[in-house]
């Protein structure tokens, strides 16, 4: 909320839990890790109560993630099993070295309950891109539903190595990933068989987050 200087508002405080107007609200706001980490920001959207749905980590700074926590929402009050990791940007210069995002502005222009609206705008380390991310998610009373929208500008004509648009099971958030194979196909049927062939080669120790 912005307010101009010396104004008055009048302001009325509404706490919703597990349902607002009879269905599971949507939650979107700062997570308090203080006591788990010193790494600056961490968001959390979840719908309902029980427990997180998506989370964000928009520099990096805790797993190299953008998007972090993932968590179905099954309506028992349960916590579920993490299939996580996400990324709106990866970015790989010249060098081949990952460049970060600086300068980020996280904005939450809606909380919730019906529909949430955030933003992060940022610019990659070289300042060759710069980048607008918007997520929003929705009361529902059947399964977690999240909007992304990425809008990227390439501010000078530059050289790269890689670059990733967006990408589910992020290869940075995924560490411990110790599969060697892709498998495609529908049901019993394999059309094709990838190797793997890369790795985030991510190490979480603050030493190495920035290397």
């Amino acid at each position: 909320m912005r307010l101009p200087p010396n104004s008055t508002v009048d302001l009325t405080l509404v706490v919703n839990y597990e349902r607002y107007g009879g269905v599971p609200a949507f939650s979107h706001a700062q997570l308090s890790i203080v006591g788990y980490s010193d790494r600056w920001l961490w968001e959390e959207a979840a719908l309902g109560t029980g427990g997180e749905n998506i989370c964000f980590d928009p520099l990096g700074t805790h797993t190299r993630a953008f998007i972090t926590d993932v968590r179905p929402k099954l309506f028992d009050g349960a916590w579920k099993q993490n299939v996580g990791g996400g990324d709106f940007l990866q970015f790989y210069g010249e060098s081949g070295a990952l460049e970060y995002l600086k300068e980020l502005d996280p904005q939450l222009h809606a909380t919730g309950p019906c529909l949430s609206n955030a933003s992060y705008t940022a610019v990659t380390r070289d300042d060759a891109v710069a980048s607008r991310f918007v997520v929003s998610g929705s009361r529902t009373d059947d399964i977690v539903r999240i909007f992304l929208s990425v809008h990227l500008q390439v501010l000078h004509d530059v050289n790269f190595t890689r670059m990733v648009i967006f990408q589910i099971g992020s290869e940075t958030y995924n560490y411990r990933a110790t599969h060697r194979t892709f498998v495609l196909g529908h049901g019993n049927t394999t059309t094709a068989t990838i190797p793997r062939s890369c790795t985030g080669g991510t190490s979480k120790a603050s030493a190495y987050m920035y290397v």
